[in-house]
């Protein structure tokens, strides 16, 4: 950690030789607002960027560098927008502060929120509310983001858990969701039948003010009302529909909409808030994408993410979603809706989501990731993928993996474990041993593959690889499967071969 002003001149004096650099972030501040502007945006920009940045600072971990109005790419190692946005209808106040990548990508994109209701407010009060949320998104940026700042790079702890784990486990979600308010309107015997028990009425009701919803805020605002409040699930799913036009073009409309798909229990009505949600931009499209991952937090498969990219809190999502997947009865806890989400994710990135659940042995735990033993590699399970998820992204062969894998085949005859480990393990005595062992109790192809690449990789190895084989060959002490003799010598051959000259 490094320290500023008198703390920092006091570790160079008694530490010379040791400096840490702190990683840089570049942050623009930015304010938008609809018709209502309960005060002037550049006074907003300046106390949000204010009070943003006295917490964000305090902790030490990251060195902030404002960036200038004519430049568009970052030149820091991380990027941070802080915005602030006053919402028509709601009268509320949201701060959003993103982190994501700039020159560097190694962390996971982070964005927190916090809202506060300025209706009815002085200017003095509104401006104390807007610098207590502006306080709160950050204290909520720093939490998630420091226990990955601090363990970047970190590739040891103590010897049960070899890797820190930088999330928790029923982590809190950053992004805070605004009151939804939708104003009471002139409409008011409408209202009566839309939620009153005479279904003729009812029904009447809806019709009328779905005629009037794309022209009258009254006739719109009780449109919402019946999306987010009616007790029938039909009825609120009419109502959705009925708002297509304005959730296109009106931020409140939005807000709405997004809520519905957070709140509301039927399958129906959720698929038609998300594929309003598909259609959003600007500030709406993140709210969208945030209500989306919370969904996946929760376990649940949100389709419209699987082609949508590297987004802010999609680490914690993901995190979030193997957890409680794995909270389910067995046999409902696939973790694949999961795993589609982590293409865009760097190896360092999934090794830190993953690590945790594949090194897992205890089946009752919720971080225990099903497997199928010696039928593995033919239909495929959710430990076998999550570990081709780190393969697929590793620069090298990580040597602690290696030692998970072998657990794992001792524990399970994991098939899948056994061809990891001879396809990709670094080539050592150890592995050597350990796939000679596995050739006496199987007696098949796969640990003689591992030989052998390892006798062509290695020239030091080579002799130890033929001595072991030999040695196999002259005692028969190896299972006696099909063809295993005949397998065994045709591949002794081809590895003697490697030394001829």
């Amino acid at each position: 950690m490094c320290f500023r002003g008198g703390l920092l001149a006091t570790l160079l004096a008694t530490t010379p030789s040791i400096v840490f650099a702190l990683p840089t972030v570049d942050y623009e501040v930015k304010a938008s607002a609809g018709s209502w502007r309960p005060m002037d945006l550049g006074d907003l920009r300046r106390t949000i960027e204010h009070t943003a940045l006295e917490v964000l600072t305090k902790p030490g971990l990251i060195q902030l560098q404002k960036l200038s109005k004519d430049k568009t790419s970052s030149a820091g190692d991380y990027r941070l927008e802080i915005h602030g946005r006053l919402l028509d209808e709601a009268e509320t106040h949201t701060v959003y502060l993103s982190f994501g990548p700039g020159q560097k990508g190694d962390l996971p994109s982070f964005t927190a929120s916090h809202s506060a209701t300025l209706r009815k407010k002085s200017r003095p009060e509104i401006l104390s509310a807007i610098q207590a949320s502006a306080k709160t998104a950050a204290q909520e940026l720093v939490s998630a983001l420091k226990p990955h700042l601090a363990h970047a790079g970190s590739a040891a702890s103590d010897h049960k858990n070899k890797r820190p784990d930088p999330f928790r486990d029923g982590e809190k979600w950053p992004f805070a969701w605004s009151e939804v308010h939708v104003p009471g309107g002139s409409m008011s015997g409408l209202a009566e039948d839309l939620f009153g028990k005479n279904h003729d009425k009812m029904m009447a009701a809806f019709r009328v003010a779905a005629s009037k919803v794309r022209d009258e805020d009254g006739a719109r605002n009780l449109i919402e009302r019946c999306a987010l409040e009616h007790p029938k699930e039909s009825l609120r799913l009419d109502c959705l529909v009925a708002l297509r036009n304005p959730a296109r073009r009106l931020a409140p409309t939005q807000r709405v909409v997004i809520e519905v798909l957070r709140r509301d229990k039927d399958s129906r009505v959720r698929k038609e808030a998300s594929e309003q949600m598909t259609h959003f931009t600007g500030i709406a499209r993140q709210e969208a994408v945030q209500a989306w991952l919370q969904q996946v937090a929760a376990g649940q498969n949100m389709g419209e993410l699987s082609k949508v990219g590297d987004l802010p809190n999609l680490d914690l999502a993901i995190r979030s979603c193997f957890y409680e997947t794995g909270k389910k009865e067995k046999g409902r806890r696939s973790r694949s809706g999961c795993l589609e989400l982590m293409g865009p994710l760097s190896y360092q990135r999934r090794a830190a989501i993953l690590w945790r659940f594949i090194r897992e042995t205890d089946a009752n735990t919720p971080h225990y990731l099903d497997g199928a033993g010696d039928a593995e590699g033919r239909i495929g399970t959710d430990w076998q993928r999550s570990v081709e998820a780190l393969l697929e992204e590793a620069p090298a062969f990580d040597d602690e993996l290696g030692e998970i894998l072998w657990r794992r085949y001792e524990r399970d005859l994991s098939s899948y474990a056994l061809r990891a480990l001879a396809e990709y393990a670094t080539p050592s005595a150890r592995l050597v041993d350990r796939l000679i062992e596995a050739f006496q109790s199987q007696g098949d192809y796969t640990p003689l593959n591992g030989l052998e690449r390892i006798a062509k990789s290695s020239a030091q190895l080579r002799p130890k690889v033929i001595d072991k084989l030999t040695e196999l060959k002259v005692t028969g002490n190896y299972a006696k499967g099909k063809n295993a003799n005949s397998i065994l010598e045709e591949r002794l051959k081809r590895i003697e071969k490697l030394e001829a000259p």
